[in-house]
């Protein structure tokens, strides 16, 4: 049903926002898994598969990236195709490094079996560029 992906894409997506890996990693499929950043900058990788996959891009992400980050907005909606769910949300933070970080990103899901095993992340690589640069 649509309304359970939806509740998995939101269990997902509050597990980023409190950079909770172990809860997000428990709503992802573990070999069918398949986060796809279309727009993702210089350096990261466009396309990361299986759990495993994302426990290793993930890792260093909530290791330190961000000196302090929060999801203001968070809307999630399912689709006329009920494995299918959109979520639309902002963040807004600082790097590590001191600089501010503000973004806004569409996800575009896939559930299966309880579980997420597609997302396609779009946001502002231009805005997470600009962080990761060194400080001037």
């Amino acid at each position: 049903m649509a309304d359970d992906a939806v509740a998995v894409v939101t269990r997902y997506l509050e597990a980023l926002r409190r950079m909770d890996p172990e809860a997000m990693f428990a709503e992802i499929s573990d070999e069918e898994f398949v986060l796809e950043l279309p727009l993702a900058p210089e350096g990261m990788p466009k396309r990361v598969e299986g759990k495993q996959g994302l426990i290793e891009f993930f890792g260093p992400v909530a290791a330190g990236l961000w000196k302090e980050i929060e999801f203001p907005t968070l809307e999630v909606r399912g689709e006329a195709d009920p494995e299918r769910v959109i979520a639309q949300y902002t963040s807004r933070g600082t790097f590590a490094n001191g600089k501010p970080y503000n973004n806004t990103y569409v996800n575009l899901c896939r559930v299966k079996n309880g579980k997420v095993v597609y997302s396609a992340e779009y946001f502002d690589a231009i805005a997470l560029a600009a962080g990761l640069a060194p400080p001037e």
